[in-house]
C-alpha cells in the first residue's frame, strides 16, 4: 500500500514547478524516504542519471550535450515529464519558446493531470513567442497561491499588450508596481513598450528610456529591457551608452554555445555601434561570429529571398523563406511575406497564421496589417478584422485604406447602408481610391442595382485599364443587368485604343470563351500572347479553349478527337481537374473504367485532390452500376467531408441497392449529431420532398428558415411544397424568395408557375420567359413557361418553345 502511495508521490511531484537544480534532487529524495520507510533499498529509474546529468549541462549551459543526454533519457523511457520540462528549459534558453511551450504541453499531458505552474509557464513561452495565447484559460485558472496569482496578473498585462489593448495592460502594469509583485521588472518593461506605441506629446523614446531605467533597478538582469533600452539609445544616437547596454545584455545571458535570436541582435546592434565609434577590428571579429551563426545563416537565406522577389522568382524565393522559418518560426518579415504568398495562392488559413507572427514584432508594418485584415474577412473572422481596422482608424481617422476596409467589414456583415457611407467617405477623400470603387460597385450589386454597380465598376476601369478582375467584374454585372453586349462593345473599344494592354484582349478572349464562340476565343488568345507570352493567365486559357472544344467534340460525337483536346488541355494546365474529370467519364463511356480509374487513383494520391479523386472514382462506380462498391467510396468522403452534395449523392447511390428509409440513414444520423445545423436540417428536408413526403419535409424547411430566414432556395423549396399542398402560403413565400434572388431561375420558375396557377398569367409570363432565358436547357421551366404562352394566347411561340424541348 505504501508503495502505490509513494508511486502516486512520485507522479505528483513530476508535475512540480522547481528550480533546474532542485527539481531531481526533490525527486530522488522523496524516492530515498518513502523506500526507507518501507525498508526497502531505493531503486531509481533507469532515465534517472540521463536526467541528472542534462540538467546539470544546462545549468553549465551545455546545451548541445544536455540535449544528447535528454534523447537518451527518453530512449529508456519515452514516457517521462521531467524529460520533457527538461527539454523545454533547453528550447527557452535557445529562445525558441513556441518548441518550448509544445514540450511543456506534453509533460503536462503526460504528468495526468493538469498543473497551475505548468500551465502558467506554457502561457509565458507563447508569450515570448509573441503568440496570443488564450486568456479566458489563463483568466479561468483556479487554486492559485499568491505567487501563481501574480505571475497570472504579469502575463495577463503583456497578453493585452500583445493584442494592442494597451488601457487594459497598463492598468494591469501598474497594479503590479504598486503592490508586493516580483514581476515589478516586467511590468516597467510592459509600461515602455506602451509608451512606444501611444506616442504621446513628450519625446517617447526618452519616457520609454525612463521607464526601462526602473526596470532594471527592480532587475538588472532583465534581459528584455535590457536590450530594448540598448536599442533606444543606438536610435538616440548616444553610441556609447549603446554599446555598454548591448555590452551588458551579452553578459547576462547565459547560452554558451549557442546563438540564440537575443544575442543575435544584441550582437549585430554591438557590431553597429563599434563600427560607428570607429572600433573597425573589434567589430570585424564579432561580424565573423555572426556571419557563422544560425541567425546569420538565416540573414543570408532571407537577403537571398529578397533578391529572388525583386526578381520576381516566387518558387526561387518561397523555400528560402521556409528555410527562415525553420530557423526561427517568429521572423515577422518572413512571415509576412509567405502569408502574402499563401493568400495568393487561396490558402487564407495558413495566411492568417503567416500574417498573425509577422504581427506579433515590435514595428508592424502598414501592409502587414492591410494584408491581415483582408484575410481575416475573407475566413469571417469579423470581430478580429474589426479590431484592426479601428487600429488604423484610431491612429489615422482620415485614412482613404482603413475608411475603405470599414466598408468592405460592413459589406462583409451585409451592412450595406453603413458600408455604402464608408465608401463614399472615402472616395470623397480621394476619388481614385480603387478598393472603395470596387466595393461600392460589389455592395449595390449584392442589393440586386447592377446599374449602380455598373457606375462605380465602370469608374474603376478608367483609373486601371489593365486590370483583368474589374473587366470580369463589369462583364457580371453587366450580364446580371442585361447589358452584355454594351459591356462587349466597351471592350472592343478600349483594346482598340490600348491594343498594347493585355488585360481587355484576355477577358475578351474569356467572353467569348464562354459564348462557346472557339474561333473568336482563340484569336484573342493569339493576341494577348503577342503582347506577353509568359502572363499567368494565358495557360489557364489555352487549356479551358482545349476544355471547350473537347466538350464540342463530344456533342458532334468525335469521342477519340475529344480525348486528344483533353489531354492538351492538361498538359497547358496540369491542375485543369474538370479537364481530367472529363477525361475519366469520357473514358467510362467508352467503356475504359480501367484508364477512367487510373485518373481518379493519381488525383487521390495528392493531397489536395484526394477528395476530387473519391468523388470520381465514386461517380465512375456507380456508371458501371457498381453501387455497392460506389456506396463505399462516397462513405469514406463522407467520413471526412459533410456537405449536403455528397449526403445527395451517396442517398441516391445507396437507394439503388436499399429502401430510401435506409438510403438516408446517413442524414438521419447527421441531423441527430448536429440537430441544429442548417445543412443537415435542408437535406434532409430536400430527400423527404423528392420521396413525396411532404408533411416531414415542410417541417424540417420550415425549421431550416428559422435559422437562415432570408435564404432564398429554402423559401422557393417550401413555396413549391406548400404549392403541392395547396396551402395558402405558397404564393407569397414563393414571392419572398423572388425578391431575394430574381435572377436564380429556380426560383423565378416557382413564383412564376405559383401565379400561373392563380390565374395571374400577365404576371406570371414575363417572370416564366426571364427563368427561360436563364435556363435554356431547363425541360420543366420550358414546359412551364410553354403553358403561360398558350393560357395567353400566345400558341405559335408556345409550339416553338415545345418543339426546343424536344431537341434537348
Amino acid at each position: 500500500m505504501l508503495y502505490l502511495i509513494i508511486k502516486k508521490v512520485l507522479n505528483y511531484v513530476r508535475t512540480w514547478k522547481f528550480s533546474k537544480k532542485s527539481r531531481l534532487i526533490s525527486y530522488f529524495v522523496i524516492l530515498v524516504l518513502g523506500l526507507v520507510a518501507c525498508d526497502k533499498k531505493p531503486k531509481m529509474d533507469a532515465d534517472f542519471e540521463n536526467l541528472t546529468r542534462a540538467e546539470s549541462f544546462i545549468n553549465q549551459g551545455d546545451l548541445s550535450t544536455a540535449r544528447i543526454e535528454l534523447l537518451n533519457a527518453q530512449q529508456i523511457n519515452p514516457n517521462n515529464p521531467v524529460a520533457f520540462q527538461l527539454f523545454a528549459d533547453i528550447y527557452r534558453e535557445l529562445g525558441l519558446f513556441e518548441n518550448a511551450a509544445e514540450a511543456l504541453r506534453q509533460a503536462q499531458s503526460l504528468s495526468g493531470k493538469r498543473s497551475a505552474d505548468l500551465t502558467l509557464q506554457i502561457h509565458r513561452m507563447l508569450i515570448l513567442a509573441g503568440s496570443s495565447s488564450s486568456k479566458e484559460e489563463l483568466i479561468n485558472l483556479q487554486g492559485l497561491s499568491i505567487e501563481q496569482i501574480q505571475e497570472q496578473e504579469s502575463l495577463l498585462g503583456r497578453l493585452y499588450l500583445i493584442d494592442n489593448d494597451l488601457d487594459n495592460a497598463k492598468q494591469l502594469f501598474n497594479k503590479i508596481i504598486n503592490s508586493e509583485n516580483p514581476f515589478v521588472a516586467e511590468a516597467y518593461f510592459g509600461l515602455a513598450m506602451i509608451s512606444l506605441k501611444t506616442n504621446p506629446t513628450t519625446n517617447p523614446t526618452n519616457r520609454a528610456i525612463k521607464l526601462l531605467e526602473k526596470s532594471l533597478k527592480a532587475n538588472p538582469k532583465h534581459i528584455e529591457s535590457l536590450l530594448a533600452t540598448a536599442n533606444l539609445y543606438f536610435k538616440n544616437g548616444d553610441m556609447e551608452k549603446a554599446e555598454d547596454f548591448y555590452t551588458r545584455t551579452m553578459m547576462t545571458m547565459k547560452q554558451l554555445d549557442v546563438m540564440t535570436q537575443k544575442k543575435y541582435i544584441a550582437l549585430s546592434g554591438l557590431v553597429e555601434v563599434l563600427n560607428k565609434q570607429g572600433q573597425i577590428t573589434q567589430a570585424l571579429t564579432y561580424s565573423d561570429i555572426l556571419a557563422r551563426s544560425r541567425p546569420g545563416k538565416l540573414k543570408s537565406n532571407y537577403e537571398n529571398a529578397l533578391s529572388a522577389l525583386a526578381s520576381k522568382d516566387i518558387k526561387k524565393a518561397k523555400p528560402k523563406l521556409e528555410t527562415v522559418l525553420e530557423m526561427a518560426p517568429e521572423h515577422p518579415q518572413s512571415n509576412y511575406l509567405v502569408g502574402l504568398m499563401e493568400m495568393e495562392a487561396g490558402d487564407l488559413k495558413k495566411a492568417e497564421i503567416h500574417l498573425t507572427k509577422a504581427m506579433a514584432g515590435e514595428f508592424v508594418s502598414e501592409q502587414n496589417r492591410t494584408a491581415l485584415i483582408i484575410t481575416r474577412l475573407r475566413l469571417k473572422q469579423f470581430e478580429k478584422a474589426e479590431k484592426l481596422i479601428n487600429d488604423g482608424l484610431n491612429e489615422d481617422p482620415e485614412s482613404p485604406k482603413y475608411l475603405s476596409l470599414k466598408g468592405s467589414y460592413f459589406a462583409a456583415i451585409k451592412h450595406y447602408s453603413e458600408a455604402e457611407r464608408y465608401f463614399l467617405t472615402t472616395i470623397e477623400k480621394d476619388k481614385n481610391f480603387l478598393p472603395a470603387l470596387q466595393g461600392l460597385a460589389k455592395a449595390y450589386a449584392n442589393q440586386n442595382d447592377f446599374n449602380q454597380a455598373e457606375k462605380y465598376i465602370d469608374q474603376a476601369i478608367e483609373i486601371d485599364l489593365d486590370n483583368i478582375p474589374m473587366l470580369l467584374e463589369k462583364i457580371r454585372y453587366a450580364s446580371l443587368n442585361h447589358k452584355l453586349d454594351q459591356a462587349k462593345q466597351k471592350l472592343l473599344r478600349i483594346h482598340s485604343q490600348r491594343p498594347e494592354i493585355i488585360s481587355p484582349t484576355l477577358v475578351l478572349a474569356s467572353l467569348y470563351l464562354y459564348e462557346k464562340n472557339l474561333v473568336l476565343s482563340k484569336q484573342y488568345l493569339k493576341k494577348a500572347i503577342a503582347i506577353n507570352s509568359e502572363h499567368p493567365y494565358i495557360a489557364n486559357l489555352k487549356s479551358n479553349i482545349s476544355l471547350a472544344n473537347a466538350k464540342k467534340l463530344i456533342v458532334d460525337g468525335y469521342l477519340d478527337d475529344a480525348v486528344v483536346s483533353l489531354n492538351q488541355a492538361i498538359v497547358e494546365q496540369p491542375k485543369n481537374f474538370k479537364a481530367k474529370i472529363l477525361k475519366a467519364e469520357l473514358l467510362t463511356k467508352k467503356g475504359d473504367s480501367q484508364a477512367a480509374l487510373v485518373i481518379s487513383k493519381d488525383l487521390k494520391s495528392n493531397p489536395e485532390t484526394k477528395l476530387i479523386g473519391l468523388e470520381l472514382a465514386g461517380n465512375i462506380l456507380a456508371q458501371n452500376a457498381q453501387f455497392k462498391q460506389a456506396a463505399e467510396v462516397y462513405s469514406e468522403i463522407w467520413e471526412v467531408e459533410k456537405k449536403p452534395i455528397f449526403a445527395i449523392k451517396l442517398y441516391r447511390i445507396k437507394k439503388e441497392f436499399n429502401n430510401s428509409e435506409d438510403a438516408s440513414r446517413h442524414i438521419e444520423d447527421w441531423l441527430t449529431e448536429n440537430p441544429e445545423n442548417f445543412y443537415a436540417i435542408s437535406t434532409l428536408a430536400s430527400v423527404y420532398s423528392e420521396n413525396k413526403n411532404y408533411e416531414r419535409a415542410i417541417t424540417l424547411f420550415e425549421k431550416a428558415s428559422e435559422i437562415k430566414e432570408h435564404n432564398p432556395i429554402i423559401l422557393n423549396n417550401m413555396a413549391y411544397i406548400y404549392n403541392e399542398l395547396q396551402n395558402e402560403k405558397a404564393l407569397p413565400t414563393a414571392e419572398k424568395a423572388y425578391q431575394l434572388a430574381p435572377q436564380n431561375p429556380a426560383v423565378s420558375d416557382t413564383y412564376g408557375w405559383i401565379l400561373l396557377q392563380n390565374n395571374q398569367t400577365e404576371k406570371a409570363l414575363p417572370i416564366l420567359a426571364a427563368a427561360a432565358i436563364q435556363a435554356p436547357q431547363n425541360k420543366e421551366i420550358l414546359q412551364h413557361y410553354a403553358e403561360a404562352l398558350t393560357k395567353a394566347g400566345q400558341e405559335e411561340k408556345a409550339k416553338l418553345v415545345m418543339k426546343k424541348i424536344t431537341k434537348i
